[in-house]
C-alpha cells in the first residue's frame, strides 16, 4: 500500500499537515494576540497621544494590565515642579527654605555676567527685574535688608539706599 504514494505526494501530505499542527498550536497558544490583530481596538500603543488623543501609553497599559496597580511613591517623597524647588541652607521663614540663598545666587550670577560682559547700571536693573519676576515673595521677606546689603557690597557701581528701597517694589 505505500508503494503507491510518490515521495512529492508524501512531502506533499507532511506539509499540510505540519501546517494545519502549527496553526492549532497557534490558535490555542496566541489566542488573545490574533484576536487583537484580526480583531482591531483602537490603537493604545502610541506613547506620546499626539496623533491618537485620549490614548493611553505603553507604561500605563502595563500599569492597568498589572496585579498589583500603580505604584506609589515612597514616604516623604513628593514630585516638584522646577520654580519650586530652592537649594541652600536657610531658616524656615515663611515656609521659604532657601529663598535668601536663591537670591543672593542669582544676584551673584548677575554681577558676574556684567563684570565679564562690562554691563553697565542699566543691564543690572533689567536683569534684577527678571529675578525680581522670578522671586515676587522676596519684597515682603524678613531677609530683604540682608539682600540689599549684598548687592550693596557687590554692585560694581554705586547705589543709593532710595534705589535699593525701590529695587524689589
Amino acid at each position: 500500500m505505500l508503494q503507491q504514494f510518490t515521495w512529492s505526494q508524501f512531502l506533499i501530505a507532511a506539509l499540510i499537515l505540519t501546517l494545519l499542527w502549527y496553526l492549532i498550536l497557534m490558535l490555542t497558544t496566541f489566542r488573545q494576540s490574533l484576536a487583537g490583530l484580526f480583531f482591531r481596538s483602537p490603537i493604545k500603543n502610541d506613547v506620546s497621544g499626539e496623533r491618537y488623543p485620549g490614548l493611553i501609553s505603553k507604561q500605563e497599559a502595563a500599569e492597568e494590565l498589572s496585579v498589583m496597580g500603580k505604584s506609589r511613591l515612597a514616604e516623604g517623597v513628593e514630585v516638584l515642579s522646577m520654580s519650586d524647588l530652592h537649594f541652600g541652607s536657610g531658616t524656615a521663614d515663611d515656609g521659604k527654605l532657601g529663598l535668601v540663598p536663591d537670591v543672593i545666587k542669582e544676584l551673584n550670577d548677575i554681577f558676574s555676567t556684567l563684570a565679564s560682559e562690562d554691563g553697565n547700571r542699566q543691564d543690572f536693573f533689567i536683569l534684577q527685574g527678571i529675578v525680581r519676576e522670578k522671586y515676587g515673595a522676596i519684597a515682603t521677606h524678613p531677609s530683604i535688608n540682608q539682600i540689599n546689603q549684598f548687592i550693596k557690597e557687590n554692585a560694581p557701581f554705586s547705589i543709593s539706599e532710595q534705589e535699593l528701597d525701590n529695587l524689589w517694589n
